[in-house]
């Protein structure tokens, strides 16, 4: 007997199988309308149906565990547990309803009953990867990354193309520190899921995996990712400041600025970008770059007065513009605020009077 069969991941209900026979060609009926307004999103409709089905046969667990779905996707958790409780009496081997209650008791923040449930539906069915990644799920969310790991770990081992799980784990290993398997992991997501980019967020693991590249000093790769992620996702607004970084650390100063010029339009509030333009700008050691980068400063200050690299940044601007007495101002400002740059550079001034 078919049902409609919904395997959740957290904290999206995923899978949809039809239905089939049941004994009575008027339940049947019933219970196709509510499948058929629950696929179209009309979820009260869907209840409306399932519960005559339930009025019909009170002992027909698809009907609870379909209609618990519906409760599910309205946000009426509570209700739905209930009536994933009911299929799971009626049949305690039904793992898919043990994974979607324990969604549901993910959602509600009841995490050690989400991952006994998932325990459950694996212990039913242990080739369920869905139910592995997402008690991998709840173990990150309760600061056990380790745990999640081992879980991904299996979820890949069951399904090697379960993309999910590679992005999950790669974050843990980017968290971590640890970047070659971090890259590793999304160089696993690029390859299995190419045209599904936004919605397993590929356009953030080419961002990740760029940053990656860029802490190894492999500064073209990490520009290439960044190129991948922005093809991707044009408002990846992230990638824009990080592939502006690479291009000045590789001396393409005008690349650079074109970048933070983009996150600005965007964002004309982030101190960073300005900060970050603004050493572009005097790396190009002419007058007319260097007061662009002090009006750069000026704004990243104004925005964040508390932001000690920038004073000593706008410092040596005014030293370069030969303004010994505004630099000696910014670099005391840095020094007081507990930057050695600060301090190395107002020792270097004072000593140049």
């Amino acid at each position: 007997m078919k049902r409609l069969r919904i395997g959740m991941v957290i904290p999206v209900l995923l899978l949809l199988l039809p239905i089939a026979c049941v004994t009575s060609r008027g339940v049947r009926v019933l219970l196709e309308r509510g499948n058929h307004h629950y696929k179209m999103g009309e979820y009260n409709s869907a209840i409306e149906s399932y519960n005559r089905v339930i009025a019909v046969n009170p002992n027909m667990a698809e009907a609870y565990y379909n209609r618990g779905n519906a409760y599910y996707d309205k946000g009426q958790y509570d209700i739905a547990i209930e009536d994933y409780n009911r299929a799971i009496v009626i049949d305690p081997d039904d793992a898919e309803a043990y994974n979607n209650r324990g969604s549901a008791y993910y959602i509600k923040g009841r995490f050690d009953k989400a991952i006994d449930d998932y325990h459950k539906a694996i212990t039913i069915n242990p080739t369920y990867a869905r139910a592995y990644y997402n008690q991998g799920i709840v173990y990150e969310k309760k600061g056990q990354p380790d745990n999640a790991i081992e879980c991904y770990n299996k979820t890949i081992v069951i399904n090697p193309t379960y993309a999910r799980a590679y992005i999950s784990r790669g974050n843990i290993y980017y968290n971590k520190g640890q970047y070659n398997k971090a890259i590793k992991d999304y160089n696993k997501v690029i390859a299995v899921a190419p045209g599904i980019a936004i919605n397993l967020k590929l356009a953030k693991s080419y961002g990740n995996r760029g940053i990656f590249y860029y802490s190894k000093g492999q500064y073209d790769k990490a520009i290439e990712d960044y190129n991948k992620a922005i093809a991707i996702d044009p408002n990846y607004i992230e990638t824009y400041g990080n592939r502006g970084v690479a291009y000045y650390t590789k001396g393409q100063l005008e690349k650079a600025i074109e970048d933070y010029n983009k996150v600005i339009a965007v964002n004309p509030n982030l101190a960073e970008a300005y900060n970050n333009r603004g050493l572009a700008y005097y790396a190009y050691h002419t007058k007319e770059q260097l007061d662009k980068a002090i009006e750069d400063y000026n704004k990243a200050i104004a925005i964040n007065p508390d932001y000690a690299g920038v004073y000593n940044n706008r410092g040596l601007a005014y030293a370069m513009s030969n303004n010994k007495v505004k630099a000696l101002s910014d670099f005391q400002k840095a020094c007081d605020m507990g930057l050695e740059r600060g301090c190395a550079n107002l020792t270097k001034v004072l000593k140049n009077l």
